[in-house]
């Protein structure tokens, strides 16, 4: 599957999978606290953010000008890379950016009128949300006027071997997605690396000592060896996602780096979106 056609596939299932409840994190240092019970070889914070843009007309010129406005406000100067793909109705353009201690990824995809052919809503599938009040129809994101593109964004921000600004970061960027109306969803993921291959028993034992601090209980797991992620849900945090009828704002995901020959742990809010 080509580039643009995962993008695509990722973007689908954000705004069909699950929906978003709540507002900002309730007592945000539980998160970190439940990270650093671990000691781990280094650490990095990643943030990452998908969405609606409440934009339907942009061409390349403005696609540029919106993602210097992005980062811009995270911190970032407009000296990019940039890269432009096209494929059956879908064109993505992607800037980047990486600075000695930072790095920012901000993907912009246009899915055309052409492209949308969903007239009607999967079975129980919902559109992502922050609250009810402001969900749009059931599916809308699919349902559209015949003469409107789609116009997508994924941010992703890596902090490099530091996790004290997550909570600051994932503010600031949950702030400029309220700013500009984007309806979409906001992950924090602590990232941390451990020597070795680390075996059943002992990321048996991590996750636990990282749930029994946010007092949460399991919601959903998969505890093989290439694919370890542990779905949880805390009342120590407020806002949430639900999938399936059930409530989750807690995802420990373990694998295992081959190359660097390190154990690498995510402990992510609601839930670990990355391509990891």
């Amino acid at each position: 599957m080509g580039k643009i056609s995962i993008i695509a596939a990722m973007i689908v299932w954000v705004f069909m999978g699950v929906r978003l409840i709540g507002g900002e994190l309730e007592n945000n240092n539980n998160i970190l606290a439940a990270f650093n019970k671990i000691d781990y070889l280094r650490t990095d914070t990643i943030i990452n953010a998908s969405g609606e843009l409440g934009i339907y007309h942009m061409n390349d010129e403005k696609k540029k000008e919106y993602a210097v406005k992005i980062a811009a406000a995270i911190g970032f100067d407009n000296d990019f890379s940039e890269e432009k793909e096209s494929e059956d109705g879908r064109e993505v353009m992607i800037f980047t950016k990486n600075t000695g201690n930072a790095s920012i990824k901000i993907t912009l995809t246009t899915i055309s009128k052409s492209y949308m052919t969903y007239k009607e809503s999967p079975p129980q599938s919902e559109a992502l949300r922050r609250d009810d009040k402001e969900s749009p129809p059931q599916n809308s994101v699919l349902r559209r006027d015949d003469n409107e593109d789609a116009q997508y964004i994924n941010i992703c921000f890596v902090v490099k071997e530091r996790v004290d600004c997550a909570l600051s970061y994932l503010n600031l960027v949950e702030e400029i997605f309220e700013a500009d109306g984007i309806n979409g969803e906001v992950s924090l993921n602590l990232r941390g690396e451990l020597k070795g291959a680390c075996n059943y028993y002992e990321r048996d034992r991590i996750t636990q000592v990282m749930l029994d601090s946010l007092k949460a209980k399991t919601v959903s797991q998969n505890r093989d060896s290439d694919n370890y992620t542990i779905y949880g849900y805390t009342d120590l945090i407020k806002k949430y996602a639900q999938s399936c009828g059930q409530k989750v704002n807690v995802n420990v995901t373990q694998t295992y780096d081959e190359k660097e020959n390190v154990t690498v742990v995510y402990l992510s809010t609601p839930f670990c979106n990355l391509d990891y």
